[in-house]
């Protein structure tokens, strides 16, 4: 087999009999930086992202808008997709990324030597940088230099960003020539969990309780929804023993309440009783004769019912009677029968959104 030699000034280095010489761009591919004993090289991983399953995208308007901008632009562009692991993200951002045609660099390093070879790319090209926030910590300014010097209609860049956090350096949206395109991935829309439940859960019958579970919870993913259906089709599980062995952080909703005692200040003897006088009031005149304070609990007030729980503090209600923004409950481990035990509630806020953090008591 004929040798194979690659000359570069005076100096001429044996190659693989198999090796091709490219010149100008650098091909459409997957490629990783390898830093070896002869210097940086470029490793080819795929022609592109590829998927081993069905993609469940909802965010083909963005993906679209994104594209367009590229399309009809000549500088640089930056995008940054955050949210939790599982929430579709990184999928959205290989679309694009693929979409472009272009290389594609996986960047997974802040050492200054790596980031000096990017800087030498005289090529177009897609800078991947997955759950950005692991590599480049909030105060590193390299991928700046990135950004700020590698420009020209002929090399431009698509710097490409997911992070699980938005705790990075503030710097990257000073301009939009940095990061134009912002787009954080919190729950996964209705539509998409029908889609996933119907081609993944084998007893359709449980799809809308499923979907009603899993709209209570602080996060919902790909993941989490994976791991639901693995659970019930395994097991057949019902959603509750579902709960009751993963344990999903559930979301708590915060209410503003007025509160009285049966046959307390104003002698209350019923739930329709309460809400006369607490209407007949001014909002001055409730703080001065009702304790106000804030209850919390895993479910909308519209979907509370006789039965179900709340918290004041670390103090567990069970609810005996619901009527219009009024409850009446008793300590969970009271007799529900014993009257004297019994209390009055007002939600001042019943159609509140939802919180992660308890509001301080007035």
């Amino acid at each position: 087999m004929n040798s194979k030699w690659l000359n570069y000034g005076n100096v001429f280095q044996e190659v693989e009999a198999n090796s091709k010489l490219f010149s100008g761009n650098l091909p459409v591919g997957v490629y990783k930086i390898l830093n070896t004993r002869d210097g940086f090289k470029l490793e080819k991983l795929s022609e592109k992202f590829e998927f081993n399953h069905k993609i469940y995208n909802k965010d083909q308007d963005f993906i679209t808008h994104v594209l367009a901008y590229w399309l009809n632009n000549s500088d640089n562009l930056g995008i940054l997709l955050s949210g939790t692991k599982g929430s579709g993200k990184t999928v959205t951002a290989k679309i694009i990324a693929n979409e472009v045609n272009l290389p594609i660099v996986l960047v997974d390093t802040d050492e200054q030597n790596y980031i000096d070879f990017i800087k030498t790319f005289d090529f177009p090209c897609v800078l991947f940088f997955d759950e950005f926030e692991k590599v480049f910590k909030e105060g590193d300014d390299s991928v700046l230099t990135l950004m700020d010097g590698m420009f020209s209609n002929f090399n431009r860049k698509l710097f490409i960003l997911t992070t699980n956090s938005t705790k990075i350096n503030d710097n990257l949206f000073s301009r939009p020539s940095r990061i134009r395109y912002r787009k954080e991935y919190l729950d996964l829309p209705v539509e998409l969990i029908k889609s996933y439940l119907e081609d993944n859960l084998k007893d359709k019958t449980k799809i809308p309780e499923i979907i009603n579970f899993v709209q209570t919870l602080n996060d919902c993913t790909i993941d989490i929804l994976k791991a639901i259906i693995e659970e019930i089709n395994m097991f057949g599980s019902s959603i509750k023993e579902v709960q009751e062995y993963m344990k999903f952080d559930t979301i708590i909703y915060d209410y503003s309440i007025f509160r009285d005692y049966h046959n307390g200040y104003d002698n209350i003897q019923n739930i329709d009783d309460f809400i006369k006088k607490y209407n007949s009031y001014n909002m001055s005149e409730r703080f001065d004769k009702y304790y106000h304070t804030h209850i919390e609990c895993d479910k909308k007030y519209d979907d509370l019912e006789v039965g179900d729980e709340f918290n004041i503090g670390s103090t567990t209600y069970v609810i005996l009677e619901k009527k219009d923004s009024a409850l009446k409950a008793t300590i969970d481990y009271n007799s529900e029968e014993d009257s004297s035990c019994w209390e009055y509630f007002y939600i001042t806020n019943p159609d509140d959104d939802d919180t992660l953090y308890g509001k301080d008591a007035f």
